[in-house]
Parts: C-alpha cells; sequence; structure tokens
C-alpha cells in the first residue's frame, strides 16, 4: 500500500524533531520544490545543501524539505549530518583576525592571523556509541558508513564504494546506497556450475543449492554457518566472517 504525501511528510517531520533534539538539527521547513528536486529518486536520508553548509535537505520517498542546522552548528557532508562548527570547517576563506593596531611612532605592520580550529576533546562518533551492543554500529544516517566503537577514539568509517554496512553481520556488503538494501544473488549464478550446493558470495550463514542450473536460496538454522569445505552448515557466529573485525 503506497503512503499518501501527508503521512510521508509526517515521516519526516518525525525524524527531523528526533534529530532536532539529539544531533543538532532544527526543526524541519515545509516541503519545497528545490529540496524535493534535490530529493528525486532517494528513499530516505539526508544531503547536503549546495551552496549554504548550514542547511541539509531531508528526504523521504523522493519528497524533500529543507531543514536547518541549530545555532553553532555545520551539515558535514562526509557524515550527513549537522555537527559542531568546531568539528568541521565549511568551504569558505579562513576567518582572519588584525594584528597590533599600527600607530604614528610603531614600526609594527599590520598582519593577518588565521584562527585555529578550537580543540574537540570528545569526537561526535561517541554520542552514538552510547550503550552499544556490538563492535561497529551503523551511522544512523548513512548506510554506506559505520562507526568503530571499540576504538579510542571512535571513528567514522566508510564501506569500499557500492557496498552498504550490515549490522547483523558487522560487515559491508554489496548493496544500493540510495535504498541502502543488499544486492540480490545474482540469478546466473549457477550458470556453468555442477548441482550442488555452495557458500553465499557474502553471508556466510546461507548458501545457495543449484539445480538444473537454477539457484535456491537456502539460510543455515540460527547460531550455524555454512562451511564449503564440509557442504554444510556448522555451528559458528556470523561476526566472526566479517572482514571488518577480523581487521581490528
Amino acid at each position: 500500500m503506497r503512503s499518501s504525501p501527508s503521512v510521508s511528510l509526517l515521516v519526516v517531520a518525525i525524524v527531523c524533531l528526533a534529530l532536532h533534539s539529539r544531533w543538532g538539527f532544527c526543526q524541519q521547513a515545509p516541503a519545497d520544490a528545490t529540496a524535493s528536486a534535490a530529493c528525486r529518486g532517494i528513499i530516505s536520508g539526508t544531503i547536503p545543501h549546495p551552496t549554504d553548509c548550514t542547511r541539509y535537505f531531508v528526504c523521504w520517498q523522493g519528497t524533500g524539505v529543507t531543514g536547518q542546522c541549530s545555532p553553532n552548528y555545520v551539515f558535514n557532508p562526509r557524515v550527513m549530518f549537522c555537527v559542531h562548527q568546531s568539528q568541521y570547517r565549511c568551504p569558505t576563506e579562513p576567518e582572519t583576525t588584525v594584528g597590533p593596531e599600527v600607530t604614528s611612532s610603531s614600526t609594527v605592520d599590520v598582519t593577518e592571523v588565521t584562527t585555529p580550529g578550537l580543540c574537540v576533546q570528545t569526537p561526535w562518533e561517541a554520542h552514538f556509541c552510547w550503550n552499544h551492543a556490538s563492535e561497529l554500529i551503523r551511522n544512523p544516517v548513512n548506510c554506506t558508513q559505520y562507526i568503530d566503537c571499540e576504538r579510542s577514539p571512535q571513528a567514522n568509517h566508510e564501506c569500499p564504494p557500492g557496498r552498504v554496512f550490515s549490522l547483523s553481520y558487522q560487515d559491508c556488503f554489496p548493496g544500493n546506497e540510495r535504498t541502502c538494501q543488499m544486492e540480490p544473488l545474482a540469478e546466473d549464478f549457477c550458470d556453468g556450475r555442477p548441482a550442488g550446493s555452495y557458500a553465499h558470495p557474502y553471508q556466510c550463514n546461507r548458501f545457495v543449492t543449484c539445480f538444473r542450473g537454477m539457484p535456491r536460496l537456502d539460510t543455515c538454522p540460527p547460531s550455524y554457518v555454512f562451511e564449503e569445505s564440509r557442504l554444510r552448515c556448522v555451528h559458528g557466529d556470523v561476526v566472526k566472517c566479517s572482514s571488518l573485525l577480523a581487521e581490528n
């Protein structure tokens, strides 16, 4: 059943209010043509405003609204939400200050001094890691990124191009960054393969049974993974299959 525009906008409003209360976003503005044009084809998410880094677009099913970051916050396009201005410098000219005043008896030249950024003791990632149940968590507004909560300090990372982060598998898998859905099994998976069972290309608790060139996707019981050398499900944990955790 397709949701009505009013329902969609209501969902957007709820999302914006939640972000405002916790992560420095302001309440959303009414839907507008500029935001909707920028959001065309996007199922859900936030995207940067093209000219103003204190604003952003919130997208929901191709409809967009313009949001305004709270005072002293700017939209960081790398993580796709507002952060304190000390944590991200907008692409503008550096802020300058004027040196000592020149008097008739002074020989000091007037110089420009670049204002350094503020020192931030706590990274923004730490706010998302409170009470985390896993080592890696998905960036809440960008499914192509994940946050490592076990590192000190916590850090945001990007999946390789064309991949999205899976919380349950603790890994980056081929997927659609707009819909955040994992890529389905290729229809030609069984082409050229003899009948039998094969490991799923990236989900280690699943396997593919090929019969007469047609694939059938099966899933191991809970707490089991597919062992290709034995061609059957064995006791195991999908998290231990994670290539990301293997790097830590």
